[in-house]
């Protein structure tokens, strides 16, 4: 099925004014054709703003990896070779029929699992939109990343969204934790739509299309040269890891610049 159509389905179901669902799919559609990235939103060339696309869908459709099988590779499908790479002993496992019926990745397991993504300048932006499904436990650790780019577990630099306050609150942050950031309560074990859009104006946290606030910011992102982790983030000198999600993620996606409402909606 088309993947346009899925979301549109999805989108039917958010409760919007019929209207809006009829113009955003009216917009949308005809650019997906020359466009095919998420919803239509950038292409997989490696020359748009889609800048990262991780579905585990894909890894099994199209690359054999079956239900509870170990995943050392999550194949980036922006085009920009942004692969998030699993190491022997660590590596999350995929779970078909979970998220929306669709596959996610596991990282539930006790031992403490994460992948991670080379350092590349598609991730270091001036401007971001980054989106996450997915979902988390409350025995993780207190703060515990979804994705996240930042040098040092104090995170003050680069951006993500985690979990904090003792996996009762989802957060989102640009460049200083302390004081760029939206957080808001959130209950673990549900399956939520976290999106962090910075528009050099504001940090704004959405959580299945409701927006959680804002944060006014104006400056570039002070990217970090680390990796790009997800379930896990740096430790404190900025050369191993700390902290650990327990939770699931069907996708991620990274977009070098703040979409708009239209694209934002249209992409869940």
């Amino acid at each position: 099925m088309h993947k346009l159509y899925l979301r549109f389905l999805w989108l039917k179901n958010l409760a919007l004014p019929k209207i809006w669902v009829a113009l955003f799919f009216l917009a949308f559609s005809g650019n997906s054709f020359g466009q095919d990235g998420p919803g239509g939103v950038g292409s997989t060339d490696g020359t748009t703003n889609l800048a990262l696309w991780l579905e585990a869908e894909d890894l099994s459709l199209n690359h054999g990896i079956g239900n509870n099988q170990k995943v050392l590779a999550w194949y980036d499908l922006s085009g920009y070779g942004n692969d998030a790479i699993g190491f022997v002993g660590s590596e999350p496992k995929l779970k078909t029929a979970k998220f929306n019926d669709f596959s996610v990745i596991d990282f539930l397991d006790p031992l403490n699992q994460y992948l991670q993504v080379s350092d590349d300048a598609s991730l270091n932006p001036t401007k971001i939109s980054i989106f996450v499904a997915g979902n988390y436990m409350n025995n993780g650790d207190d703060r515990a990343p979804f994705v996240i780019k930042s040098s040092i577990s104090s995170w003050t630099d680069g951006y993500g969204i985690t979990t904090t306050n003792n996996n009762d609150e989802v957060f989102s942050f640009i460049n200083n934790s302390s004081n760029n950031s939206v957080a808001t309560s959130f209950s673990d074990n549900t399956d939520g739509l976290f999106t962090l859009v910075y528009d050099k104006l504001n940090v704004e946290l959405f959580i299945n299309e409701k927006s959680e606030g804002t944060d006014s910011y104006t400056s570039d992102i002070g990217n970090s040269s680390n990796l790009l982790y997800i379930g896990t983030g740096p430790d404190i000198l900025g050369t191993g890891i700390a902290d650990f999600i327990k939770g699931e993620i069907a996708e991620i996606i990274l977009i070098k610049s703040n979409v708009n409402d239209a694209e934002r909606i249209i992409i869940h």
